[in-house]
């Protein structure tokens, strides 16, 4: 997933990773890098606090920081998070410079320097017998400290599942696999999405703290959210299940998000159903099963 991976002075990498899409909302990202330092999610109001602007191939764009402060993990209280996001002919570009806070901090500005030298050029032609495909890069950081997250060998698995007929296929959108709407009482609409990652993306409380973020809800104890760990059979093993409500951040309407997280061969699976209390309900037994039956060959 990275196209070039430098190692900076002292302890901190500096990785550049581009993803198909408009990229996921400024919040979202923020609290998933957040929740990698085991940090509490953030509310969009105190997003300000940790942003600033800076400039790559002549484009404003923001500079999200990230400094890790006590929590589960004791590497993560002495780590640091610089992420710039630039969209850029369809694609998403991550320049993430993560590793020890003194680091990262000596190195904001050497940042800002190489961001600005960056250019985006057309690819040159070559020909078709030399277009060799290139080994798989590594994936970003998947805890804030230092080592990359492995790609599991056999590649991606493939996913066979019977879509429930009343789910209407929607476009994926950034980091998705696959998405979904079902209508709800009353004309509401509950949507479901499915999202694939390499390794643990931070460990189950990052993770569910990041669904609780969603529906308005503050951080909870790692030990607290530890306990659903395995609540749910599912074919070939456990799953997690979590069932949280709330309100929505923004428009301080309820919502409720109902999800399921898998692992399998070294991938984590993560099934979500989200929207007004009412349609979630109606489309929760659905998910349930539509995540116990689903079945992951090993890809290529």
């Amino acid at each position: 997933m990275r196209v070039a991976n430098f190692a900076v002075p002292g302890s901190a990498e500096l990785g550049a990773i581009p993803l198909p899409g408009a990229g996921g909302g400024d919040l979202d990202l923020v609290n998933m890098w957040r929740g990698q330092l085991g940090l509490a999610a953030i509310t969009d109001d105190q997003l300000k606090a940790h942003t600033e602007e800076t400039t790559v191939a002549g484009q404003t764009v923001k500079l999200f920081s990230i400094v890790g402060s006590g929590g589960a993990d004791a590497n993560a209280s002495t780590n640091q998070i610089l992420v710039a996001t630039v969209r850029n002919e369809g694609f998403t570009w991550f320049f993430k410079l993560a590793g020890a806070a003194e680091s990262v901090a000596a190195n904001r500005e050497g940042l800002k320097t190489f961001l600005a030298a960056v250019e985006f050029t057309a690819p040159e032609a070559a020909p078709a017998a030399a277009a060799v495909p290139p080994p798989p890069a590594a994936p970003p950081f998947a805890g804030g400290g230092m080592a990359p997250v492995a790609i599991p060998s056999g590649g991606q698995p493939k996913p066979s599942w019977q879509v429930p007929p009343a789910w209407k296929t929607a476009p994926p959108g950034q980091m998705v696999h696959s998405k979904w709407t079902a209508a709800g009482a009353e004309g509401a609409v509950a949507e479901i999405a499915v999202s694939v990652f390499p390794g643990e993306t931070g460990g189950l409380a990052a993770n569910l703290n990041r669904w609780r973020a969603k529906v308005g809800l503050g951080a909870a104890a790692a030990a607290e959210l530890q306990r659903l760990a395995d609540n749910l059979e599912v074919g070939g093993g456990k799953a997690t299940l979590a069932d949280f409500t709330g309100t929505d951040p923004e428009s301080s309407a309820p919502l409720r998000l109902v999800g399921v997280i898998v692992r399998r061969d070294g991938w984590s699976w993560f099934y979500k159903l989200t929207g007004a209390p009412a349609a979630v309900e109606a489309q929760r037994e659905a998910l349930l099963r539509f995540a116990q039956t689903a079945q992951y060959s090993r890809g290529q």
